[in-house]
């Protein structure tokens, strides 16, 4: 699970915090957690999560270690429930457990429900098969995750929260930089673990955008961040692998604007509720994975979309192919007035 499927995560936390239970983030537990009365791996935890990190909706164990004769014991025991099949049904029977202990056990405390992130029945991916992913017949991911926690998610959102001091190193970071007030910040990357480079727009596409944007935007700065697996683009101020993932976030919180495709970044611009362009393909459809009330998107709706392809694609990238360079400053353009309209409302 990246950051992306962790920011999804947390629109789960906050609904649960919202219908009065405090969702503790968990692993689910190995045979020799079971068997010594606990429903979560005792020796995970995610108090250093950076996208958990400072979040009130979120409440978090406290790991332990093991000893190396039951880590092995785990290890043995991880290698019997890797077919998916039995790992659902192990899943869902913990699961079960721990709901029916959440209501049933004497003295506990009612509004703390465990979250077994790991699980792959909260996944919003039905099942792999073959060599592609099947979606959940939900509306979007955040409801697919949410399910089976008896919630209802109206629109999907995701948090992050940050410390006042991240905010003062993130200023000092762009003013080091040289990055004034008004700047357009892009990531170019994507991540490639399950879908290799079908989500991302050409570096060709990206360097044009940015040569004809800084002629045609005189008054922005352009500044690249990720990354930069594709090369750092010419002409933009370079953060690549230059900030921790939540300082890329704050970064964008920072900018005028924001330029991306589906991924983690994508998720994060969402959080910090930032004016966003998204350049979607086909993997899945924005409506299921992204914000499309919150951000901008450009989507060719090809129709072998949603194909949850795991690298390979059967027409040539068609469905990125066919967002062009002028598509993208044409909203770029009418995104850029609509800020500077609003700048000068909130200035009057």
């Amino acid at each position: 699970m990246g950051y992306g499927g962790d920011l999804i995560w947390t629109c789960v936390f906050h609904e649960l915090k919202r219908n009065g239970q405090q969702g503790i983030a968990v692993e689910t537990p190995m045979l020799s957690d079971v068997l010594a009365g606990c429903l979560f791996r005792r020796d995970r935890d995610f108090t250093a999560n950076a996208i958990f990190n400072l979040n009130p909706d979120i409440g978090h164990v406290t790991a332990k270690p093991k000893s190396r004769p039951v880590r092995v014991f785990d290890y043995l025991f991880q290698k019997l429930i890797t077919f998916d099949p039995i790992r659902r049904h192990y899943e869902q029977a913990i699961f079960q457990a721990s709901q029916r202990q959440r209501t049933q056990s004497p003295g506990m405390d009612k509004q703390h429900i465990l979250v077994h992130l790991d699980m792959r029945i909260h996944s919003y991916a039905l099942q792999k098969k073959g060599r592609k992913i099947i979606w959940k017949e939900q509306p979007f991911a955040a409801a697919a995750v949410a399910e089976h926690f008896n919630i209802s998610i109206v629109e999907p959102s995701c948090f992050l929260v940050f410390a006042d001091d991240e905010w003062v190193t993130v200023d000092r970071m762009l003013v080091n930089a040289g990055v004034a007030q008004n700047f357009i910040v892009f990531d170019p990357d994507t991540n490639e673990d399950w879908f290799g480079l079908l989500r991302a727009w050409s570096p060709e596409n990206w360097q044009e955008l940015v040569t004809r944007a800084k002629r045609d935007f005189p008054g922005y700065q352009f500044v690249q961040i990720g990354l930069a697996k594709t090369g750092v683009v010419d002409g933009a101020v370079n953060l690549t692998s230059k900030t921790s993932f939540r300082q890329a976030a704050m970064v964008i919180a920072r900018s005028s604007l924001f330029l991306g495709t589906e991924s983690g970044l994508m998720h994060a611009a969402a959080a910090v509720d930032a004016r966003s362009i998204i350049l979607w393909g086909g993997v899945t459809r924005p409506e299921f994975a992204g914000y499309p009330d919150r951000h901008e998107i450009i989507c060719r709706y090809v129709t072998c979309s949603p194909c949850g392809n795991l690298g390979h694609c059967d027409f040539n990238h068609k469905c990125m192919r066919q967002i062009t360079v002028d598509d993208v400053l044409d909203r770029v353009r009418s995104m850029i007035g609509t800020a500077v309209s609003q700048a000068g409302r909130d200035n009057s």
